[in-house]
């Protein structure tokens, strides 16, 4: 036979009207009704309140405490309708919801998808996770995903700065100057005097017009300035397109196609993409020890054929290079 809250109380009372200590009456209730039936602490509250003249039975409001037997009710209760609030698993028990929250942690619950189930996976849910981890593995077999998996790609970028305060020379007799009358909306002195500037720079045949300003020698320093970056941008231009036949191998956008090399770690494998070299021993490139010394040599052997391409391309007379038929 359990005894209930009601129960526990009576017998405090009675033991309060004995004159009896906590100590005393839980040792009494302990021993007649079984061992963790109550505890000092609750037979004191109760005795404390005895003593203050409230001998009402009724739980205060916010108080309560569960022991190892509550929380069997609690779990009675979760288990009757997994969906209720805590609030109303308080008001069911008589304990403040600090306290339910506390014991559905002990009991081993938590909220999920607004349903409070075991935290603990059960057999079922066991199983299933060891068939996924049965099945990777044949799946790999049909289907080689583990061959997508890149865990690192390398590569060089180049970034170009470029001053403020650059320098071209521009001779006076390679320019043109006109100056004519500005165009677009009137205003003051706008279409009335030849403050707009024209500028051509002869050898290359660039043209830069300004009529922003309102006078003559504003609009020539914009535009001087606007011919001075052009010519700059033409000749970086040119330089660049010069040399990006020997660069070629070291400049990039920050693209995935332009990575240089793939370390995947699953196959043990390092891929250089610029020569399609592959060497199965990533701890030994990594270590620098002779696969990376291999690597490197091909990577010199390349590089010179590349040069020597380069010469070859940028020399009209030189002959064609031979083709297998």
């Amino acid at each position: 036979m359990n005894m209930t809250k009601h129960d526990l109380r009576l017998l405090v009372l009675h033991y309060f009207k004995l004159g009896h200590n906590a100590s005393e009456a839980s040792a009494n209730i302990n021993q007649a009704w079984g061992e963790e039936s109550t505890r000092d602490r609750t037979v004191r509250r109760w005795l404390g309140k005895f003593r203050s003249g409230d001998e009402s039975l009724k739980d205060e409001e916010g108080r309560g405490r569960l022991g190892s037997r509550e929380n069997e009710q609690l779990h009675a209760v979760v288990e009757q309708n997994p969906r209720q609030s805590v609030r109303e698993m308080s008001q069911t028990l008589g304990v403040s919801i600090a306290t339910v929250l506390r014991h559905l942690k002990i009991i081993g619950k938590v909220k999920k998808l607004d349903k409070w189930v075991p935290h603990e996976l059960n057999e079922n849910q066991k199983l299933r996770r060891f068939e996924v981890c049965l099945m990777l593995p044949l799946r790999n077999t049909n289907d080689l995903f583990l061959d997508r998996i890149v865990t690192c790609d390398e590569k060089w970028v180049l970034y170009v700065t470029v001053n403020d305060q650059f320098d071209i020379e521009i001779l006076q007799k390679d320019l043109k100057i006109e100056a004519f009358r500005s165009k677009g909306a009137g205003g003051q002195s706008v279409n009335t005097a030849d403050s707009a500037v024209r500028i051509t720079h002869l050898p290359t045949g660039t043209v830069v017009e300004c009529q922003r300003e309102r006078t003559q020698h504003r609009n020539k320093a914009l535009a001087m300035a606007r011919l001075r970056s052009i010519l700059y941008q033409n000749e970086r231009d040119k330089e660049l397109e010069a040399t990006s036949a020997s660069r070629k191998l070291q400049l990039g956008t920050r693209g995935r196609s332009e990575k240089i090399r793939t370390y995947n770690f699953p196959q043990e494998r390092v891929t250089d993409h610029r020569i399609g070299l592959s060497v199965h021993n990533i701890n030994g490139v990594l270590s620098g020890e002779e696969p990376l010394q291999q690597l490197l040599v091909k990577l010199r052997h390349f590089a010179d054929k590349e040069s020597i391409q380069v010469l070859l391309d940028s020399d009209p007379l030189a002959p064609a290079p031979l083709t297998k038929k």
